[in-house]
């Protein structure tokens, strides 16, 4: 059947998940100024790019392996990391060697620091959308979008069911005040005496639970949208 048609859909399986987090110290949208974004090409563009100078302690880490800091939201429980791999690495690059593993190494390095006097990043706001039918059959389990199902025990006559399309979509919004994650998965069955960290070329960032370590957002901005 093809998944665009729903004459012979019998249900939809609908999961979300919803973010909404403010800064724990919000950026002033006064201070926010067109500024230049190294996009992966080299070539550049003006991005609306926030400004926030009012750091007591960062969590923050650079080597020439990575730059990596932790933006908290509300009271602490949640956070953005965000990564800056070296110029001249894609992020694209970067990420294939991430696991759990790696993950646990760049988060340990994270170490308190009052030497950072600014955080410059861009606003953006990010959305993705993808079937993931293939990526599934991929994984194990192929039998489930095709005849040979057996979704029995879903719903009465079941036996005849299978999943027409898995579709996975998100958006990530960041502005001054905070962020502002969804993601929806449908089954149809200043003073630069101190270093600044500035976020001016393609990032990695993840949004968090902090204490169990849950991460609730993965992505990566290669061209954020141009000044208007």
């Amino acid at each position: 059947a093809d998944p665009g048609d729903l004459a012979n859909t019998v249900m939809f399986l609908v999961n979300a998940i919803f973010f909404k987090g403010s800064w724990q110290l919000p950026f002033d949208p006064d201070r926010t100024r067109a500024e230049p974004f190294e996009r992966p090409d080299g070539s550049f563009v003006d991005v609306e790019m926030m400004r926030r100078t009012d750091i007591d302690i960062l969590r923050h880490h650079a080597d020439e392996t990575l730059e990596i800091a932790e933006l908290l939201y509300g009271r602490g429980a949640f956070s953005m990391t965000i990564l800056l791999p070296p110029r001249g690495v894609s992020t694209a690059e970067f990420l294939e060697d991430v696991d759990a593993s790696a993950w646990a190494v760049w988060l340990g390095r994270l170490e308190e620091t009052v030497a950072i006097d600014a955080i410059e990043m861009p606003k953006f706001r990010l959305e993705w959308e993808k079937t993931l039918n293939d990526d599934l059959s991929a994984m194990g389990m192929p039998l489930a979008f095709t005849g040979g199902a057996d979704l029995s025990r879903l719903a009465p006559g079941g036996e005849g069911f299978f999943i027409s399309e898995v579709k996975q979509k998100a958006f990530v919004e960041v502005n001054e005040e905070g962020t502002t994650a969804a993601a929806v998965t449908s089954v149809n069955v200043a003073d630069r005496a101190k270093p600044t960290f500035r976020v001016d070329r393609p990032f990695i960032l993840a949004i968090r639970e902090r204490f169990s370590g849950t991460l609730l957002f993965l992505g990566h901005v290669v061209d954020p949208p141009a000044v208007d």
